[in-house]
């Protein structure tokens, strides 16, 4: 008893202990993490962090639509914490819901921190000491890609710097990036987890310095000497989504002139072309603002220098600081080196800096939308919920993001929770799990087991084990995982998940959770969310191996991959026939399946997909069960990741399987599998065909840790099996191989296969295929059906394929013009090549069998039926169509997958060549290559028949058109007339109109399948057969949609897209720069169109008026919706805008809306209709002047006859494509096309009511118009007048015989002629009157009708030009009643009639004055002529004249002599003088025989030379001086020119010279020079005489050193390794350039740093010179303690330790032979210093001995020798030796952790020591206590 109470105490002291020990464990790491926890952030959370979205109804959830009742934010955003239905794990409980229809009227304006370079603005403010302020900021980030992420800037508050901030030109940072790069490396100022504004930092710095310096690179977070400067600062970290405004409060404390500055700080977008917005920026104090720096204020106040940012969305200006700062106001200062400030903007209309707002989103029913982030709702499931369908609209914000989103179902016991350190939820934390990364990234539906939620988003165990593929004791949670990505284009995408739940795991309730990793879900936004449960009755059967589901059709097979199927619902399918695909495989579909597919032998074709994500392309994601027994026929797989037939990952079975065609993987691809795990097997099948990728496997791959089997596996590619970096992967291989096609066609390969499938149960038998020879699955009990049906035209490239349609049930056959339907051969696809078809008519009569490859007659029949005989057998309806058109096929290379493709792609950017087959109308055929096929359009684009553009290889004439490289293929879709756009094109060529659109009409065919009616026609283009410019000119369309290529016009803010010249692939500067010039030139087009004081005559030489006047005539006719609002081009020519080419005429005639416009109206000039309030109003101002308006009129009267016949013509085009027309409504129904866009009215509801709306439309416009211009078209004008002798004049003329009037002369010659049309109706119109104008009128009169309505144009006018021309007069009289001004001359003057009248008497009594009549005397005058006589017309008259002698009146001297200043004694010089005499008739002459009167021996006071001609005298003034001394200089340079510092200027040898005035020279003597001591500044000697100066140059050398020399030693000169050079006692002497010498002190020595062993001089240096001391460096060695000679064995022995006796603090690095080796090859510990080299290291040493030399940081060393020995048969005693070796190092270890340590031992040791201690002393005392309980 007593042992048995002894061992229950032990027990339970046992247990005593082992709670203790946990106890004190829990402690110590508690310590151990409060000693080592960072400092904590206190984060402020923005409204970007939850943004606002909608939703809408569904009867199954609560709340579906995300309702608010109210929204208090004016931008339409709220937060809400009680959404009612809807839940959120985040810890802040807020779903965001957002609400926001007036987004489109708002415009924001902000200032851009930084793009691509990384710089700071800043601003100097005055501040008050000691008070409290608010700065706030609104903020936001941007992005030119389109991620998510966040940019985050610093606010940074200090003393205004007397240095301006800058930037290192080096590092390219400013002061104000170093205090926060300083803060994030010291003060723990990190963005991770923040959002919005951080806590406040305090840094200390000294004061600034210029190129981004300061006084002192030390920082510190307490004020030292150096750090005085305090700076304050916060981070805002903001995404990309909307801009957040923040207000912190701050002290100015000391602070009087601040500076401010906003810097940049970090980005997590992978561009570094992103930026931070500050929208605005404040500082105030009780509402009064301080600063404020508004982005939008600054834009209103400097519009016009900010004008381009209403055309590009920013402008730059010069900052505060710059140089060339027009604008200081409100601006801020930058950093940034070329001292620019970007401003930007943003609204619904322009975005240039890649941003998103929500807000701008409409959502997809209803008002709101919800962000699908972290929400989920229970929902209640019922009790024969078989199937769950889920359906919700998704759509996301960025431009590009690769981020998947996820919806997770789950059941309800599992409820997410918020971890609140990393604020993730369990669905985050799955995206860390390795298997889950694997297998749910593709798009699509997929099952995973994962552990039982716990708390705080945690799992039951860790994450890297929470998941499975399959159910344990540990994974025991079944979790549906739905990925899928979403798009930013303006449709929202609508997505459906169904989940079978037949084997009831939701039998309760469970969870919707919606879950995104960007930025909140912001690329998540959902709307619409359903939930429906049904039974599940998809297919026939009961998915048990007995009763298997049946795929009967391509329908089951599709539902088939949108099964979400996992190991709990293992289905068994079974193939009952051959299926032809219809449509595009859906890439990501089946994620997985766990079941059982059996083909049954049948085959699947026509399967082509592709995909640019990373996505693969194949059957099965992940095959987990078995695919056997089936058939892939002609497969095209188009991938950028991974592309193969079946399975992506193969962890089942793939068995009995053929695959024929091509696959295309960008990363990865193989013909079958593209990589199996596990034990995934494949057996029994082949693959022909090609595989196209970077990794190509060939038939199958297998990868890492798997065990594949593969048997009897062949294929065409270069390798049948490969591995995936599988290198350790043994695969079990069985008789597989590489073959060739012929090889597979051999009795031989058919034989291998069919032995596999006899010795193996439930696998179907092999047979040769009729028409390929390859072995495919015997299908006895296959019912014959037809495949396919192809009408064979001559050229295999106009093949024609039967097409099925879906509504009728009934094939069509649409043959083009050329075939001979009684002689035409079909190829027919039969599924049992022996078993052919019968032909019956429609009255069931048989007709034959229809063989394959054999001409026949049958299909001279409408409608034919094809069925097989004696056979339960469907029957084919074939209604058989033929068309009276041209016909062109377009086949592409790469077939329907590339047309898919194209057809996909929005941006037509994609395109494929291929050949094309052209048959004109005359039956004639060509055939010609293409390079490219594309998409085009924009709003066309959008339908089910797609436009075209096909670029070919060379110049071809297009259905007689002339040649051109590119065609356009037009479907006029929504024209159920298919008749309007032909027929105003039409319409532009009869009227002349240049460059007009060449087109012609024709059935198209793609891939051999009938595409429909298309107008192919000639594209807007430059180029010959085009738009024939130059380079310099444009070619421009007024457009609205937007295009890179773009411009907005200045006044009227429309927007220019310049199609050439063509700079799409030019340069962003390139691009910018003919933008810019395009743009200047319509802006000033614009403003003379604007400008009322703009003369037409100016105008018109600027714009071709009649091009405008022409299309105004098209645009008017077809009431063109979009008439000068888009689509409508111009271009430049030899100067001059011209209006055309006319383009886009399918929306016409009220082709939308029916009577929308009234067809009596004038369109164009009017406000309603079309896009009439977003037109261009250019038409409306060219109408204010009369003459634009008559060359309009005049368009219309002189083209009459071509508006009836477009009347006539829309007839014949209409009746001409009528039989087309029915194929093409056959191919695109009519019904469906309404429906498409059922609120147009497409001109009617059938092609024939269209077709007969749209010529009664035409007849009516035209009639309107001809009623509008009704009698103004003149045929003949009447004219009446009265003469001067009251007379009656009249008469007429015939204006097709002349426009010219004649009356007689005796019309007063500004008579009024009235004037009279006559129409062509004999309707007299009146047409006014004229006046003549000196008896002649040219010009125009004009006939008018008044348009009734308000308009710019106010009435419509005939214009006609006449001529109307008087008789010419004769004259009676003339007479001068006015004489000449002059009548007095001199002799040889001739006469000048200035200021004479004449007049002339005409015969009607009228006079004027006449200016051509003849005098007599027409040559020089003599003094005896008195009389001049003056005629003209016959008659004459005269008047009196007075002629004088000419005589001399004056001399002058016109030009000075060449010298006028003289010496004293010297005679005056007339050289160069010219003197000239002026006569009495004003003439001038030249003399030279004039007298000098003073000019020799000239004295000092001589001032004037006196000239004299007869009685007449001139004077020429001169300067007479006396002979002075005038310069001197140094003729002979002194014998000593260089010098030393100090010394004097001497003389010696020098000569002086002086000149005179005169140039003679003389000997200068007692000049004077400077006596100073010279400085090396002096360069020359000034000389002085008589205050005349020359200079000596002379040199001066600088008194240098010219050696140092010790001159007594140092007191030390041996010293320990480590040691530094002591100069205690050293003397040193320095010798001058003049022999001085001198001792110095102020000496550099070299060598400062701690001296090593090999060190034996020190140098000194002083000015450049140097002197060596020569020392001696010894070393200091610690002792090895342990380990001193170490062996090791290599690949048996462990790790080698080394014990040294030094401190551990002080160790520095261990080198082997020499070389530092990594300290991960060595652990170093305490207690002195032990050195322990890993086994892993020294196992990579050579045999042999290695020296270990440890060196620490006093300089000190220890030496070790290490020797390796290689592992081998004498080793035992090596092991014995090492075993012993290994005890003692044990023992030794024990002896070292247990010593005291010498310095560095871990405190914890002290911790533990003391927590052991406390338990000691706990246990003794609960001992004692529990004894003496006993003892009682």
């Amino acid at each position: 008893m007593k042992s048995g109470r002894r061992m229950k105490k032990t027990k339970n002291n046992t247990k005593i202990m082992k709670k203790l020990a946990i106890f004190i464990i829990i402690l110590c790491i508690a310590f151990i993490t409060i000693n080592n926890k960072e400092n904590i952030n206190l984060h402020y959370k923005s409204s970007a962090d939850q943004l606002k979205y909608k939703n809408s109804a569904n009867v199954e959830l609560q709340n579906p639509s995300f309702e608010v009742d109210s929204f208090d934010d004016p931008q339409g955003v709220t937060y809400n914490k009680s959404l009612t239905g809807w839940k959120t794990p985040s810890s802040d409980g807020i779903i965001g819901v957002k609400y926001n229809p007036n987004f489109l009227n708002n415009t924001q304006y902000f200032f851009e921190l930084d793009e691509s370079k990384e710089n700071s603005l800043f601003y100097n403010v005055q501040l008050e000491e000691n008070t409290d302020y608010n700065w706030s900021i609104v903020h936001r980030s941007r992005t030119v890609k389109g991620e998510s992420g966040y940019c985050t800037a610093a606010v940074i508050i200090g003393p205004e710097q007397e240095v301006e901030p800058s930037k290192n030109s080096i590092d390219l940072q400013d002061q104000f990036m170093k205090i926060t790069t300083w803060l994030k490396e010291n003060d723990n100022m990190k963005v991770e987890g923040m959002t919005g504004i951080s806590e406040e930092h305090v840094v200390y710095t000294s004061k600034f310095t210029t190129n981004g310096g300061f006084n002192s690179e030390s920082f510190s977070l307490e004020p030292t000497d150096e750090c005085t400067e305090k700076w304050n600062v916060w981070l805002v970290k903001d995404s990309v989504y909307c801009f957040e405004e923040y207000n912190v409060q701050f002290n100015s404390k000391n602070i009087s002139d601040a500076v401010v500055a906003i810097s940049y700080f970090d980005t997590t977008f992978s561009d570094k072309s992103c930026g931070n917005l500050i929208k605005e920026f404040k500082i105030y104090n009780d509402n009064v603002d301080v600063l404020n720096m508004s982005a939008e204020e600054v834009y209103e106040n400097n519009k016009t220098l900010l004008s381009e940012i209403d055309s590009k969305g920013y402008a730059t200006l010069p900052s505060a600081n710059s140089a060339s700062a027009t604008v200081k106001e409100g601006i801020w200062n930058s950093t940034e080196v070329s001292k620019k400030l970007e401003i930007g903007m943003y609204n619904s209309n322009k975005n240039v800096y890649g941003l998103v707002s929500p807000s701008s989103i409409n959502a997809s029913d209803g008002e709101q939308f919800v962000l699908g982030a972290n929400i989920y709702q229970t929902i209640t499931t019922t009790a024969d919920s078989e199937m769950i369908k889920i359906s919700f609209d998704g759509r996301g914000t960025l431009a590009s993001n690769s981020n998947k989103n996820r919806l997770f179902v789950i059941n309800s016991t599992n409820i997410p929770s918020e971890n609140p350190d990393t604020k993730k939820t369990q669905f985050d934390y799955l995206a860390e799990n390795s298997y889950f990364k694997n297998n749910c990234t593709n798009n699509g539906l997929a099952v995973i087991y994962t552990a039982k939620f716990a708390e705080n988003g945690k799992f039951a165990v860790d994450i890297a084990e929470a998941v499975s593929s399959k159910e344990d004791e540990i994974h025991t949670e079944k979790l549906y995982v739905y990925t899928y990505e979403n798009s930013t284009n303006s449709d929202w995408k609508n997505y459906n998940v169904d989940i079978l739940n037949t084997s009831k795991e939701f039998e309760t309730n469970l969870i919707l959770y919606f879950n995104s990793s960007t930025y909140e879900g912001a690329n998540n936004l959902l709307d619409n969310v359903q939930v429906s449960f049904e039974e599940f009755n998809l297919f026939e059967g009961e998915g048990i191996e007995e009763s298997p589901f049946l795929i009967n059709n391509e329908e089951d097979f599709i539902n088939f991959r949108k099964l979400g199927m996992s190991e709990t619902n293992i289905f068994y399918f079974k193939q009952t026939d051959n299926i032809t695909l219809t449509q595009p495989l859906e890439v990501g579909t089946v994620v997985s399946f766990h079941g059982v597919y059996d083909g049954d032998g049948y085959y699947i074709e026509n399967l082509n997909a592709s995909s640019n994500s990373s996505n693969a392309v194949t059957l099965i994601n992940y095959l987990y069960g078995t695919v056997k027994n089936l058939g892939l026929k002609d497969i095209d797989y188009i991938s950028t990741n991974s592309a193969c037939a079946i399975a992506d990952y193969l962890y089942g079975t793939v068995e009995n399987c053929w695959v024929t065609g091509n696959i295309s993987g960008g990363k990865y691809g193989a013909g079958i599998v593209s990589g199996i795990a596990n034990q995934g097997t494949l057996k029994n099948s082949y693959f022909v065909g090609t595989v196209t990728a970077t990794n190509n496997f060939g038939a199958a791959g297998y990868r890492v840790g798997s065990t594949p089997t593969f048997v009897n596996v062949f294929s065409t590619t270069d390798e049948c099996i490969t591995s995936i970096n599988a290198p350790n992967v043994t695969p079990t291989i069985t008789n597989c191989a590489t073959k060739t096609e012929d090889e597979m066609k051999t009795q031989e390969f058919l034989d291998t296969l069919n032995q596999y499938v006899t010795e193996n149960t439930g696998l179907t038998k092999w047979i040769f295929d009729a028409n390929t020879g390859l072995p495919v699955f015997k299908q006895g009990n296959i019912t014959p059906k037809i495949n396919a049906l192809k009408a064979v035209i001559d050229d295999e490239n106009s093949n024609i394929l039967w097409m099925y349609d879906t509504d009728t049930k009934e094939y069509n056959l649409y043959l083009p013009k050329l075939v001979d339907r009684s002689n035409l051969t079909i190829n027919v696809d039969y599924s049992v090549p022996e078993k052919e078809a019968s032909v019956y008519d429609e009255n069931n009569i048989k007709l034959g069998i229809l063989k394959s490859g054999e001409a026949n007659n049958y299909f001279t029949n409408d409608k034919i039926i094809l069925k097989f005989d004696d056979e339960n057998t469907e029957t084919y309806t074939i209604n058989v169509l033929q068309s009276t058109l041209p016909s062109v096929f377009l086949n592409i290379d790469g077939g329907d997958a590339a047309l898919n493709e194209i057809n996909a792609d929005k941006n037509h950017d994609i395109g494929y060549p291929g050949t094309a087959v052209i048959n004109d109308s005359a039956n004639k055929t060509k055939t010609a290559t293409f390079k490219k096929m594309k998409g085009r359009g924009n709003y066309t684009w959008t339908y089910s028949k797609r436009p075209y553009q096909v670029s070919f290889d060379e110049k071809i004439s297009m259905l007689g058109m002339p040649k051109s490289k590119k065609w356009l293929f037009i479907t006029n879709y929504t024209d159920g007339s298919l008749t309007r756009s032909a027929m105003f094109y039409k319409l532009t060529q009869e009227l002349g109109i240049q460059y007009a659109i060449t087109f012609e009409t024709a059935d198209v065919y793609i891939n051999g399948k009938y595409n429909g009616t298309y107008l192919v026609t000639s594209k807007v283009e430059t180029g010959t057969n085009r738009v024939e410019i130059t380079d310099s000119d444009y070619l421009m369309e007024i457009d609205n949609y937007t295009d890179p290529i773009q411009f907005t016009t200045e006044r009227t803010n429309k927007k220019i897209t310049i199609k050439s010249p063509d700079v799409e692939d030019a340069t962003v500067e390139e691009q910018q720069a003919v933008i810019n010039a395009a743009k200047a030139y319509i802006d000033s087009i614009e403003s003379l169109i604007y400008d009322e004081n703009v003369t037409y005559e100016e105008l018109s030489s600027k714009i071709d008026m009649e091009s405008f006047a022409k299309c105004y005539w098209v645009y008017e006719i077809s009431l063109n919706y979009d008439a000068m609002y888009g689509s409508s081009y111009m271009y430049t020519k030899d100067g001059l805008l011209h209006m055309g080419p006319m383009w886009d005429y399918d929306n016409t005639l009220n082709l939308l809306t029916k009577n929308a416009i009234p067809l009596n109206t004038y369109y164009l000039l009017g406000n309603t209709g079309g896009a009439a309030s977003k037109r261009l109003r250019w038409y409306n101002e060219l109408m204010r002047y009369q003459e634009f308006s008559d060359l309009v009129d005049k368009v219309f009267l002189e083209n009459i006859d071509k508006f009836d016949e477009l009347i006539e013509y829309a007839k014949q085009y209409n009746e001409s494509i009528t039989a087309s027309a029915k194929m093409n409504y056959t191919r695109w129904p009519y019904a469906t096309m309404k429906q498409e866009h059922s609120s147009w009215y497409m001109g009617g509801d059938s092609f024939e009511e269209s077709s007969q709306n749209l010529i009664a439309d035409i007849e009516t416009r035209v009639n309107f118009y001809k009623n509008e211009y009704k009698d103004l078209t003149i045929n003949e004008i009447k004219y009446e007048t009265t003469d001067v002798n009251g007379q009656k004049v009249a008469n007429s003329i015939k204006l097709e015989e002349t426009n010219k009037i004649e009356i007689p002369n005796t019309v007063a010659a500004d008579a009024e002629i009235k004037l009279i049309g006559i129409s062509e109706n004999n309707v007299e119109r009146d047409m006014g009157t004229v006046n003549l104008t000196e008896g002649k009128y040219q010009g125009n009169v004009a006939v008018s009708n008044k348009i009734n309505v308000e308009l710019d144009k106010k009435s419509n006018r005939g214009v006609y030009s006449i001529e109307i021309q008087r008789a010419d007069l004769e004259i009676k009289s003339i007479e001068i009643t006015s004489n000449p001004d002059k009548t007095e001359y001199i002799e040889g003057q001739k006469v000048d009639t200035t200021g004479m009248v004449v007049m002339a008497t005409y015969s009607d009594n009228t006079t004027s004055e006449i200016s051509n009549y003849e005098i007599d005397l027409k040559d020089e005058l003599k003094t005896s002529d008195e009389k001049v006589i003056v005629t003209y017309g016959g008659k004459s008259t005269e008047f009196d004249i007075t002629v004088k002698e000419n005589t001399v009146t004056k001399i002058e001297i016109t030009k000075q002599p060449t010298k006028t200043e003289y010496i004293e004694g010297q005679n005056f010089d007339a050289t160069g003088m010219i003197v000239k005499a002026t006569y009495l008739d004003g003439t001038e002459k030249e003399i030279t025989d004039y007298t000098i009167e003073n000019g020799n021996e000239l004295g000092k006071d001589v001032t004037e030379i006196e000239i004299k001609f007869g009685k007449f005298s001139a004077f020429v003034p001169v300067t007479v001086s006396e002979n002075i001394l005038v310069s001197i200089e140094v003729t002979t340079q002194p014998t000593k020119t260089e010098y030393i510092e100090g010394q004097t200027f001497d003389k010696t040898g020098m000569v002086v010279t002086g000149t005179l005035l005169d140039g003679s020279s003389v000997l200068i003597s007692g000049y004077s020079v400077s006596e100073n001591k010279l400085s090396t500044d002096d360069t020359k000697i000034e000389v002085v005489f008589k205050e005349k100066i020359t200079y000596v140059n002379i040199v001066v050398k600088k008194n240098i050193v010219t050696k140092i020399e010790v001159t007594k030693q140092p007191i030390k000169t041996e010293y320990i390794e480590g040691q530094t050079f002591d100069k205690t006692g050293m003397v040193v002497k320095a010798t001058y350039l003049d022999g001085t010498e001198k001792e110095i002190t102020d000496y550099k020595i070299t060598k400062t740093e701690s001296l090593k062993i090999g060190d034996t001089t020190i140098t000194i240096e002083y000015e450049g010179i140097t002197s060596n001391i020569d020392i001696t460096v010894k070393e200091i060695v610690y002792t090895v303690l342990e380990g001193e000679n170490a062996k090791f064995v290599k690949n048996q022995d462990k790790d080698i330790s080394v014990k040294i006796n030094a401190d551990v603090t002080l160790f520095q690095k261990v080198c082997i032979d020499g070389e530092e080796i990594d300290s991960s090859n060595y652990v170093v510990t305490s207690g002195s210093t032990i050195i322990t080299l890993k086994r892993s290291y020294l196992n990579k040493l050579s045999i042999g001995s290695h020296t270990m030399k440890t060196i620490f940081t006093d300089g000190s060393v220890a030496y070790s020798t290490i020797t390796v020995i290689e592992k081998d048969n004498e080793t035992n005693n090596v092991d014995k030796e090492n075993t012993n070796k290994e005890n003692t190092n044990k023992e030794n270890n024990n002896n070292l952790t247990s010593s005291n340590p010498k310095t560095g031992d871990n405190i914890v040791t002290f911790v533990v020591m003391f927590m052991v201690s406390v338990l000691g002393i706990a246990i003794t005392v609960k001992y004692k206590k529990n004894k003496v309980a006993r003892k009682h």
